[in-house]
This record gives structure tokens, C-alpha cells and sequence, in this order.
């Protein structure tokens, strides 16, 4: 007797069959609440007198029609600036106006016919051809997409709980809204500030800087309320329905129309809007949403489809505008190159030869400035160089905007901050830079009496100093740990981290004891000058060894005819400041065992000190920048020294 075969899917096939069930349900389901929508409003409808609805539209005057258009041009207006926030967080870098213009018909189209994601998507694929390996992706629409949905959403929610707080209601008790949205708000914004990447489910999540977030409520108010506005201005005027009423009303009847997934939200939208309206006012409203429909979905999507039919033939391509690049990694420019490093100004823009590193340049890629993208702000850290102040400073203005986040310079030198000062920005000093002046360098005098001492001590220690010319890396690398163990992990932004690449591209200097290695110091080497970086020892180093490792460096600067070595910078440390700023730099450092361990170490080479400063446009950027940069000298786990085996070199 033959038996039937039987065939049993396998894992593969069953892991095929969930996505595509999975994907027949996200389609199948709109269909469905759509459907239901419809039904209930068809029963809805059936209660109402439609020769009424018709004579109350009819009586809508060329005035109201108008003003509504008007308000509908505002609120796509709006519209189109999620696109605008979209393609800066992804820097796709294309014109302002063809971003717009495409957000603004994309979103006509897509509220008009459904299917959002999808409509929205192709129409943007079509209008922002751009010619370019990788910009014409249908993904990168996609992901264009899918930003401007989560972010009107995002503003959306804000606004509508805004609206339910301050407004009066029609819909009876809604606290359970604010229960709901405001923790959520809360939540998403402290994920911005201290968690802005996370991974859920394998797929990295990045969370918007505040000013982001703060723009996208502000423009979904701008939209929304113009929105409503389109719609109050065609409601008669003895309708007795004030439009502080209207507007929670409005909020909450788009909100039900956009989770319905139907095009344009019909049915669900009309549903909750006439459920939250008065009896008697129900056949104005009903005649005024007919006419919204024509002015802001009908009409719209006309407009659009023109659009999309005819685009403008002339290719995209990125504007001629400073970009952001990575050291070594740039797509769309050249990183600056060894000797422009090393003819910089300001020595701390040897930091670049650190990997990952990034510097912003501007449009004819001949001036850098070493940069830190935070969340919150865009960071510069010292001087430009290569071209001037001013067009390096449109440069970050550019960078800023793009990221949407204010730009802030740390460590700016005392000539850069007198031309900040003057292009409107604010000063406040951070600290002094310790600088020695190789040539007059005199271990004799009563202001040296500290480091002489420090030097016999090391003398009869038997420490031998050197300038390393091929670094034992390895030895180095353990005495880094154990330095990171002992002090809680490196700091970042301007605070030396322990990078091989970096080293070996730094002055080194070593300290050994009894043969093995117990300290070690390194210098930025720019052709204006010497700055420490690393200073590294282990808990058994003697006495005064990093003295003389500082000292030997003198003399070799000396030696090599270097005009300055600056000894980086002792936090809260003005020596000129008075007043106020005197008053919180003194109780700042006696509240600071580390800065005034500094300061003393730094003064026993009696140098000159330079004050450097924290520069800022307006208090959002002080608040910001200043979150961002305590953000970037936190020690991490992430900032410890690399644990792999290094080989010597």
C-alpha cells in the first residue's frame, strides 16, 4: 500500500514564510480599519441632511476659500521642513530649495492616495535624482521616508499634548494623552542627551540632538494649527465653535486618520471630528470638512502630481559647501595632509593624525579645523588653519546648520577669540596655557628652586631619560593601563588618549628604571612649536621623572631652535581674570584637586601663561555646548588604552 509523501517545510522556508505573512498583514491591515471607517462614517452620514450640508457649503464665501489656501500654503510650507531635517541628518548635502520642494509634494501625494511610506518614497526617489554613485538609491528615499514620518509623529504627539493641556476640549477627560505622551517626551529626550545610539533588535537607533527635537515640535505646531486654521476659516460664521476648541479636536481627529493607514485618513478623520462636535454644528462642520478636502488634499495633490510628471531636468548635485570630513576616511574631500598638519598654527591640531578623528573644511578644501560632532553641539577644539578666520568660520556655521546643533569652540587661543568676539560670538575663559620659551629656558633662579630639586632626585634615582626614536609600543601600552587603571580611564576631546597611530607620529620621550620601562611623555610637533599630550607613568615611578622628561624636551626644543612648547592647558586657572570671573575661577580650583595638582606641576618650569577660551553664540549654545563637551572629557570604558598585543616600532 503506497503512502502518501509528506513534505515539511524547512527551517529556511519557514523563516521566508514569517517576513512575507509578516508583510501581508502591514498591507491587509489599513485595508481593513479603512473599510470599517468607511462603513461607520456611511452610517454617520446617514443621519445627516446632505441638502443642508450642500447649502452650508455652498455658502462658503471667496474670502474663506482663499484664506484657507493661504493657510494650506503655510502648513506645507511647514511641512517640507521635516525633509529639510531628514536629509541633514542623513548630509545628503542637496539644495535647500529642491529638498523642500520635493518634501512639500511627496507629502501631497502621499496623504492624498495612501500607502505613505511607500508613496512618499517614490516620489521623492523621482524628484531627487541627483546622478550620484549611491544618492539615487531607492533606500535613501526610503530612509528620507521614514525620518519625516517618525518626526512628525514625534512633533505631532508634543503638539497635541500641548494643545490638551492649555486648550479647552471637547472630548470630556483626556489626562490619560498627557499619562501616555509626556513620559514618552521625557524618555526621548533624555535619550537624546545621554543614550543617542542604542541597538534594538540589531539595528542601530540614533536619537536627534535637542534643537532637533525642539524643531521638529515647533514646525508640527506651525503645520498643524495652519492646518486647522484651513479648515476653521470655511466653517460659517454662526457656528458657534471657537478655534482654541477646534484645534485639540483637529489633533486628535489627524492623529486617528494617520493610524488608520487610509488615504488621507478618510473616515476616521471625519468619525472623530464630528463625534468631538456639537449636535447642532455638525452640518457646518461636515461642509467644511468637504471643502478642507478640496483645498488642502485635493487641490495639493493636483499641484504634486504636475510636479512629479514634469520635474526639473537639470541633475542634483551636493552644494559647493564646507563639509565635515573624517581624517583618512573623507568621501567628499581630501583630509588635510601631513605637512598642512604640521604647518598649522595651533599644535593641537596634530590631534588629526589621531584615527577617527574628524575636521571640518571649507569650500575649496584649503583650510581645516579639527572638529568633535557631538548630539548637542558641533565642536571645535583650538585654531583653524590653511585659510583665515572668517571663512573657516562660515565653514562651522555650515557644519552646525547641517547638523542642526550649535556650534561651539574650545581652547580657542587669545588672537581667535578677539575675531570671534567681533563676528558676534561670546567669550568666557576655560583656563591658561603653560608655555616655555625654549631659548630663555634657565634652570638657575629662584623660580626654578621646585624642579632642581625634582631633578637631583631623579638623578639619584638612576632613571634614564630618552627620546625615543623607535617606541616600544608594547611597554608603552602597559604602562598606559596601568596609568587608566589608577586615574579611572582617559578623557577625551583635547586630553591625550593613548593611540599607537598618534604616537608614532608624535616627539616621544621615555623614561626607564632598572631597565624597564616606568614613564613616558609626547608632544604635538607642528613647525610653530611643541605641545604635551600624553604623560604616562606607572605608580612606582620615582620621584620628579616627569620633570625630566619635560626638561630633556626643553633642551631638544632649544636645541632644534622651536620658538615655544606649550605645556597644555590647567583648568580654571586666569591669572589676568577679575571680578566675577576671578571670583568662581578661585572657587572652582580650590575645589579641584586635579587642576591645582596641575598648576603646581606646571609652574615649577615658571611659564608664561596665555589664556584660553570657551567661545559661544547665544545661552542655547553655552547650555549645549558646554553638556558636550563635559559629556566628551568623561572617562569611559571606551576611552581606555587598546589592550591588544602592540608590536615594538
Amino acid at each position: 500500500m503506497a503512502h502518501p509523501r509528506t513534505t515539511q517545510a524547512t527551517p529556511a522556508a519557514r523563516t521566508r514564510a514569517r517576513p512575507s505573512l509578516s508583510l501581508s498583514l502591514k498591507q491587509i491591515l489599513p485595508l481593513i480599519i479603512g473599510g470599517v471607517m468607511v462603513v461607520l462614517l456611511a452610517q454617520k452620514l446617514a443621519d445627516f441632511d446632505l441638502v443642508q450640508v450642500r447649502d452650508a457649503l455652498a455658502q462658503i464665501s471667496p474670502l474663506a476659500w482663499a484664506t484657507s489656501m493661504a493657510l494650506t500654503v503655510i502648513s506645507f510650507r511647514a511641512v517640507a521642513q521635516y525633509d529639510l531635517i531628514a536629509h541633514r541628518l542623513l548630509g545628503t548635502g542637496l539644495p535647500r530649495g529642491r529638498v523642500l520642494a520635493s518634501g512639500a509634494s511627496a507629502t501631497a501625494l502621499a496623504q492624498m492616495l495612501g500607502l505613505g511610506v511607500v508613496t512618499g518614497s517614490l516620489v521623492r526617489w523621482r524628484l531627487l535624482r541627483s546622478g550620484m554613485p549611491g544618492q539615487d538609491h531607492p533606500g535613501r528615499a526610503m530612509s528620507i521616508t521614514g525620518l519625516v514620518t517618525a518626526g512628525f509623529l514625534f512633533g505631532w504627539a508634543i503638539t497635541t499634548l500641548i494643545a490638551f493641556a492649555t486648550l479647552p476640549t471637547l472630548a470630556g477627560d483626556v489626562a490619560w494623552i498627557g499619562w501616555i505622551v509626556g513620559p514618552l517626551a521625557l524618555a526621548l529626550c533624555g535619550a537624546s542627551l545621554f543614550l543617542p545610539r542604542f541597538t534594538v533588535f540589531g539595528r542601530q537607533i540614533t536619537i536627534p540632538g535637542l534643537p532637533t527635537l525642539l524643531a521638529l515640535v515647533l514646525w508640527a505646531a506651525i503645520d498643524t494649527i495652519a492646518a486647522a486654521g484651513a479648515l476653521y476659516v470655511l466653517l460659517p460664521p454662526d457656528v458657534d465653535l471657537s478655534f482654541a476648541l477646534l484645534i485639540p479636536a483637529f489633533l486628535l481627529a489627524l492623529g486617528c486618520g494617520i493610524m488608520s493607514g487610509t488615504p488621507g485618513g478618510f473616515g476616521a478623520f471625519e468619525l472623530t471630528l464630528l463625534s468631538m462636535t456639537p449636535p447642532e454644528a455638525a452640518p457646518a462642520v461636515l461642509a467644511a470638512i468637504v471643502g478642507f478636502r478640496l483645498t488642502y488634499y485635493v487641490l495639493p495633490a493636483m499641484l504634486a502630481a504636475g510636479h512629479v510628471l514634469w520635474p526639473a531636468d537639470k541633475a542634483l548635485a551636493p552644494l559647493d559647501t564646507p563639509q565635515v570630513l573624517r581624517h583618512g576616511l573623507s568621501k567628499t574631500g581630501t583630509p588635510p595632509n601631513t605637512t598642512t598638519i604640521r604647518n598649522a598654527h595651533d599644535p593641537l591640531s596634530a590631534l588629526l593624525f589621531e584615527p577617527g578623528r574628524e575636521a571640518i573644511s571649507n569650500a575649496d578644501n584649503t583650510g581645516h579645523w579639527l572638529v568633535h560632532r557631538g548630539n548637542q553641539a558641533v565642536i571645535a577644539i583650538g585654531a583653524p588653519f590653511g585659510a583665515n578666520h572668517t571663512q573657516m568660520d562660515a565653514a562651522l556655521d555650515v557644519a552646525s546648520r547641517e547638523a542642526g546643533v550649535p556650534a561651539v569652540v574650545y581652547k580657542a587661543p587669545q588672537a581667535l577669540a578677539s575675531q570671534l568676539r567681533t563676528s558676534g560670538w561670546w567669550q568666557l575663559p576655560l583656563g591658561a596655557e603653560a608655555i616655555v620659551l625654549p631659548a630663555q629656558f634657565d634652570l638657575s633662579g629662584p623660580s626654578h628652586r621646585q624642579l632642581r630639586r625634582k631633578l637631583r632626585h631623579v638623578t639619584k634615582a638612576d632613571v634614564v631619560i630618552t627620546h625615543a626614536q623607535n617606541l616600544p609600543m608594547r611597554e608603552m601600552t602597559n604602562v598606559a593601563q596601568e596609568w587608566a587603571k589608577d586615574h579611572g580611564g582617559e578623557r577625551g576631546l583635547s586630553m591625550g588618549r593613548f593611540a599607537p597611530q598618534l604616537l608614532r607620529a608624535q616627539r616621544v620621550y621615555t623614561a626607564h628604571h632598572k631597565g624597564a620601562l616606568i614613564a613616558f611623555v609626547s608632544f604635538h610637533v607642528t613647525e610653530r612649536g611643541w605641545m604635551l599630550d600624553l604623560v604616562r607613568h606607572t605608580k612606582t615611578c620615582p620621584d620628579g621623572t616627569m620633570h625630566a622628561l619635560i626638561c630633556t624636551a626643553i633642551t631638544d626644543a632649544a636645541d632644534q631652535n622651536i620658538a615655544q612648547l606649550s605645556l597644555d592647558c590647567v583648568p580654571f586657572h586666569a591669572p589676568s581674570a577679575k571680578g566675577i570671573t576671578a571670583r568662581i575661577f578661585n572657587w572652582a580650583h580650590k575645589r579641584s584637586p586635579g587642576a591645582r595638582g596641575l598648576l603646581q606641576f606646571k609652574n615649577s618650569f615658571a611659564p608664561l601663561w596665555t589664556p584660553r577660551y570657551l567661545m559661544v553664540k547665544g545661552p542655547g549654545g553655552l547650555l549645549l555646548g558646554c553638556f558636550e563637551i563635559g559629556k566628551a572629557l568623561r572617562p569611559t570604558s571606551q576611552s581606555r588604552p587598546h589592550t591588544q598585543s602592540q608590536p615594538n616600532s
